[in-house]
């Protein structure tokens, strides 16, 4: 059971100065997504646990940072896990033959502490999470002592709907994504799924929670009053 585990999604609750009082890179920490690259060296460039959709260009990214960030050049760095919420192996295993370079690859479907409303057994589901929603839930499987979250905005930040890092050639593809996400239409992903999957998940876990974020503050801040909520 590690210590600590810090949750951060994408979003700009986790710009640097909101977060550099986390406990890095001693946590296991957990990262989604591949487009916040150029933000990583501000945050210490640690990653212990990788959330990604099945994509090759996804993993191919994923593995071009980690090889190129001096944290894992060092002996003592743990092996770094690449996590999928989809239940085929063989998509997964293809990916890692081809993409991952050797790191490991889990499933949900495979992680048996996964709380139970937090599962899905089919990949042409109505709804799954997004990454940092299905992290989240693997963080609480593992109970650590201390959760630690930041950048889960639900594309509804004050500043804008992703975090700075973002590319500008996805730009587009993230408006259009957002819009859909919030009207709740789009194909796969939610806003008040997320906000359901998260509610499950962490009414799941037994340990000090400190949340970043004013939309997290917002819509868990009355029903988990013991968290420890800071604004950013």
């Amino acid at each position: 059971m590690p210590e600590a585990i810090v949750v951060a999604g994408n979003g700009p609750s986790s710009q640097a100065d909101r977060v550099c009082h986390f406990p890095w890179p001693h946590a296991r920490t957990f990262r989604t997504n591949y487009f916040f690259l150029p933000v990583e060296d501000a945050l210490g460039g640690w990653v212990t646990d990788w959330f990604l959709c099945e994509a090759p260009e996804d993993c191919r990214a994923a593995v071009a940072f980690l090889r190129g960030a001096d944290c894992y050049s060092d002996n003592r760095t743990p092996a770094v896990s690449f996590w999928f919420p989809g239940i085929r192996p063989d998509i997964c295993q293809e990916l890692a033959t081809n993409h991952l370079d050797g790191f490991p690859v889990r499933l949900q479907k495979a992680y048996p502490r996964l709380p139970a409303a937090c599962r899905w057994e089919t990949d042409l589901a109505p709804y799954r999470p997004l990454m940092g929603s299905f992290a989240i839930a693997v963080a609480v499987g593992m109970q650590p002592a201390e959760l630690y979250l930041c950048g889960h905005d639900f594309f509804q930040h004050e500043t804008g709907a992703s975090h700075g890092g973002v590319a500008k050639d996805t730009r587009s593809w993230q408006q259009s994504f957002n819009a859909e996400y919030l009207e709740e239409r789009h194909r796969n992903h939610r806003l008040s799924g997320d906000v359901r999957y998260i509610r499950e998940a962490l009414r799941a876990y037994r340990g000090h929670v400190v949340c970043v974020g004013s939309v997290m503050k917002k819509l868990y801040a009355e029903e988990f009053p013991a968290w420890e909520f800071l604004d950013g």
